[in-house]
């Protein structure tokens, strides 16, 4: 079959009424989606995503975000956790360790449940 240039302009034109169409669709969609009520599943996983965004504020190494984030989202009260890592992290800070640049990663931080440890006690002093 040979293509004359009446029957190229006919496909262009179908081509482009397709495309048209097409537009109006995904616009339809869009709009739909902006409009929906959010659930209490994405305001659930909302909220879980402000509780590691201040975690990851206060934490002071700032590597391995992703897995960092994967191992936040496996643990159970998040806001309670939260308060409990920021008041730990608060005077893990002022700790020798700490001072001397070993910092466990983000990620080690949460999965080994660090803001549970407890300050070392050296001659009666916290270790400064």
């Amino acid at each position: 079959m040979e293509i004359t240039k009446e029957l190229y302009a006919n496909i262009i034109n179908h081509i482009k009424q397709l495309e048209a169409r097409l537009d109006c669709v995904e616009y339809e969609v869009w709009e739909e989606k902006e409009m929906a009520k959010p659930t209490r599943a994405t305001k659930r996983i909302a909220e879980e995503g402000r509780t590691f965004a201040k975690f990851w504020e206060a934490y002071p190494v700032k590597k391995g975000k992703g897995a960092a984030r994967l191992t936040w989202d496996k643990l159970k009260g998040k806001e309670e956790v939260l308060k409990l890592c920021i008041d730990a992290i608060s005077w893990q800070k002022e700790t020798r360790s700490w001072r001397e640049g070993y910092i466990p990663h983000p990620a080690t931080y949460i999965s080994q449940e660090r803001w549970l440890d407890e300050p070392d006690i050296i001659n009666n002093q916290e270790e400064l």
